[in-house]
């Protein structure tokens, strides 16, 4: 009955058994009907009122809440059920095939996913939008995903993780607990897959950031177990010059737990950003450092917070003149190195001549010297360096000096509102008697800074800690403006006198 019925349609309908023949379509059901006509390997389905052609296109896979991890996931008639196994065909096709780009497309629906997922280089995330497509943690003391070179993430809320795991970082293959679940049922890779020299499991090489856009993390604290974060960037976790993670339209509503916590080196460029209620909504320390454009702190107990440098120099010369009391440190040229940062690694060092954003010690002096301005090459044999303030101590000719990276965080039209007033949204929030500390807004000690141009819920326009525009009073504020009037007024004074 079923070849009657194909028949029939063969005649009523040549054009299309020919448009079926020359894509060459693997076979065709007839729905409703067990019969299947056969013109090629796989199933397709076709119906008397409708016609659906399904074919896997390349490098695609698909989840959804209604698939099973024992189907192909290479269509939505076949889709997998959970991200990590998306993950590990990617990561398996990888091995023999490096070069290749894949995405998973993540149907709406709430996903518990044992985790850390390891998401492979050139790997794109896509769910169905942020609102409609969640991630939580088996785990909630874990990190969420493992984020290789060249991975990108799309339209995902992630909630439920605490303690401090992050919803995306690097891999943390120093963990053996965690790698043991985020490897589970991958192949090792090859000599290509991570890392440009060796086989085996290293360190993402990160030639292009992970991206991270148009996502949520939505987390709270329970009792003493403090909240997760949205993103961790650990530089020590990743190789090459730049250990960094790109975001946008990236929200951070983590009730007691960091938004965007940055460190040992690590670094992020930032836009579209917004925290709210978090402990700190951006935090870079240990040598952590990230540039943000158009984003927002709301709430929490602290806004933007740097503190610290790099823990151990990333650059080493030998002084050559005694710059006690001046503002000139003058370094050789030829016994200027980079510190092995990744021992074995292509580019084991991060830092080959010193730069603008570098603070340095000087022999066994504690003082903490900060450059000011790019530093200059005199004669090809010796770096010229300026700093900010006068160099302290005694220090001598053939001292060695040893740079380290700053924690900076660089904003501009930044916007704070009631930062300082508590990690809980009901009590935060001004009509529930949430009061704003203009001091948490922006935070950093003697080595860490932030630079920052910004407008608070009072409207009060800041450039920098010391230069303040009150809206309210019509007047400006700060050391800075003070002694801006004394360089204009004092030459009035002389010339009166």
């Amino acid at each position: 009955m079923g070849l009657t019925y194909l028949d029939s349609l063969m005649i009523e309908n040549p054009a299309f058994f020919q448009q079926l023949s020359a894509a060459k379509l693997s076979s065709v059901r007839i729905d409703n009907s067990t019969d299947i006509f056969t013109v090629g390997l796989s199933v397709q389905r076709l119906s008397a009122d409708n016609f659906d052609f399904v074919e896997p296109i390349a490098n695609t896979l698909y989840v959804s809440v209604s698939g099973n991890d024992s189907s192909s996931g290479r269509s939505i008639f076949e889709p997998l059920r959970t991200i990590k196994k998306a993950c590990e065909i990617t990561h398996n096709t990888l091995n023999s095939r490096p070069g290749a780009l894949f995405t998973v497309f993540v149907g709406t629906g709430d996903y518990t996913e044992e985790n850390p997922i390891f998401v492979p280089k050139n790997t794109t995330l896509i769910g169905d939008n942020l609102r409609r497509t969640t991630i939580r943690p088996l785990s909630s003391n874990y990190d969420i995903l493992w984020c290789n070179n060249s991975v990108y993430v799309w339209g995902f809320t992630f909630r439920g993780h605490k303690n401090g795991a992050a919803a995306t970082a690097f891999p943390n293959f120093s963990n053996p607990a965690l790698t043991a679940i985020a490897l589970r049922s991958l192949t090792t890779p090859t000599s290509t897959y991570n890392f440009p020299q060796g086989a085996g499991w290293q360190k993402p090489f990160i030639v292009t950031s992970p991206y991270i856009q148009g996502c949520s993390s939505i987390t709270n604290a329970v009792g003493a177990v403090s909240a997760g974060c949205g993103m961790r960037v650990d530089g020590s976790l990743a190789e090459g010059f730049l250990r960094s993670f790109v975001l946008d339209s990236y929200t951070q509503f983590n009730e007691g737990g960091k938004g965007i916590h940055i460190i040992n080196n690590g670094y992020a460029q930032l836009v579209s950003i917004f925290t709210i209620c978090c402990t700190e909504g951006i935090h870079a320390e240990s040598g952590g450092s990230c540039s943000i454009n158009t984003s927002n702190c709301s709430f929490g107990l602290s806004g933007i917070v740097a503190t610290g440098k790099s823990p151990q120099p990333v650059l080493s010369g030998i002084l050559v003149n005694n710059p006690q009391g001046t503002r000139e440190v003058r370094i050789s040229k030829n016994t200027t190195q980079g510190t092995v940062i990744n021992p074995g690694s292509i580019s084991p060092t991060i830092a080959n001549a010193p730069y603008n954003g570098l603070v340095f010690t000087i022999g066994g002096l504690s003082s903490i010297n900060v450059i000011d301005g790019n530093p200059a090459l005199s004669g090809d044999t010796e770096y010229i360096i300026n700093t900010i303030d006068e160099v302290e101590g005694s220090p001598s000719p053939g001292d060695v000096v040893n740079f380290y990276i700053r924690s900076v965080v660089t904003t501009s039209s930044h916007t704070f509102e009631y930062i300082g007033s508590g990690v809980t949204l009901s009590a935060a929030v001004p009509a529930l008697g949430g009061v704003g500390d203009f001091a948490k807004e922006a935070v950093f000690d003697d080595v860490g800074v932030v630079y920052f141009t910004s407008t608070n819920q009072a409207g009060n326009f800041r450039v920098g800690p010391e230069f303040t525009i009150v809206q309210e009073t019509g007047t400006i504020e700060g050391d800075t403006f003070k002694r801006a009037i004394l360089t204009l007024v004092t030459p009035l004074i002389l010339s009166l006198e």
